[in-house]
This record gives structure tokens, C-alpha cells and sequence, in this order.
């Protein structure tokens, strides 16, 4: 009986070919790294041995992740707080056949940083001050520091009814 099971165990976990686990995880990771959860997709990517005819594969898609990491990498003391970039006008149009808002917005970068990217959050009302809806637009802005630049044609998506009022505010910011 010991015989059998031991043999029943072998035939179960030592067979198990290599090169179809490292194929199995390479594409787990791929799985991952296109939807951007690139922590998870790195641990699928690790667990490709080195004899793997899929490890280059995985080694350069770990090095376009650990690129990745040292861009999001704060330095300790290094931060810069959202207030420092000013959202100073927003002025939209939109059209009723679309509903469709076109936003034209208006940044000042108070920093010492060149301000590279904004999200901003738009809320759109109706005339009784009940909020249809909350969009985020993001804007690329290349923005030098203690500058102001107009930014046009922003369209953070479609709205399902008629708006009278929207309001933005700066949610988050990436400087360099």
C-alpha cells in the first residue's frame, strides 16, 4: 500500500514538466503586466528558472517594471503637495446633442518642479444643485515650475443629462 501511494505521489508532483510551469507563468504575467498590476505580474515572471527558454521573455519585461518602479520612487524628502499647483480657471462649453463637455483650464505651477501631469476631478450639476455626475480628466502638461499655461479641448468623458454648473478640482498631481 505504501508502494502505491508513494508511486500515486510521483506520478502527481514529479512529472510535472519545467518548461510547461514557466510557459504557465509567463503568461500569468503577461496577464498582469497588461493590466498594469505589475507587482503581481513580477512574481509570476521571478518563478522562471534561468534554464527557461521563456526567461529572457520575462527578464525583459521585469527590467520595464523595475523602469517603471524607480519613476514612481519618492525620495525621502522629496514631495511636493498638490497645493502647490493652482487651478485657476475652468470654463466649458458643451453641446446637447453630445453632452459632450469641452473644458479649457487654466494652471499655475507655485512650485520648484516641472509639474508633468494633473488629474482633475469634474462635477457636473443640475439646475437644482443635485450632482449628475463626477469625471476625471487627466492632462499631460509639461508645466515649468512658477508658470501658469491655459490647457484646451479637455474632455473627461460624456454626460447623460443637462448640466448648468461644473466644478473641478485638482485630485492628484505628478511632478519631476
Amino acid at each position: 500500500m505504501r508502494k502505491f501511494i508513494f508511486s500515486l505521489l510521483f506520478l502527481l508532483f514529479g512529472c510535472s514538466d519545467p518548461g510547461d510551469q514557466a510557459s504557465a507563468n509567463l503568461k500569468k504575467g503577461d496577464e498582469f503586466f497588461a493590466k498594469n498590476e505589475y507587482e503581481v505580474a513580477e512574481y509570476y515572471y521571478d518563478k522562471i528558472p534561468e534554464d527557461s527558454p521563456f526567461f529572457r521573455q520575462a527578464q525583459k519585461k521585469l527590467n520595464i517594471i523595475a523602469s517603471a518602479k524607480t519613476k514612481w520612487k519618492v525620495v525621502q524628502g522629496d514631495t511636493v503637495d498638490i497645493s502647490q499647483v493652482v487651478l485657476i480657471e475652468n470654463e466649458y462649453q458643451t453641446s446637447n446633442v453630445s453632452r459632450l463637455p469641452i473644458h479649457s483650464i487654466t494652471l499655475e505651477n507655485k512650485s520648484w518642479k516641472r509639474l508633468e501631469s494633473v488629474n482633475i476631478e469634474f462635477t457636473y450639476f443640475k439646475e437644482t444643485g443635485t450632482v449628475i455626475a463626477k469625471l476625471i480628466g487627466s492632462i499631460e502638461t509639461n508645466l515649468e515650475p512658477r508658470t501658469q499655461r491655459v490647457f484646451k479641448n479637455i474632455s473627461p468623458g460624456t454626460i447623460q443629462e443637462q448640466f448648468v454648473k461644473c466644478d473641478a478640482r485638482i485630485v492628484s498631481a505628478n511632478f519631476q
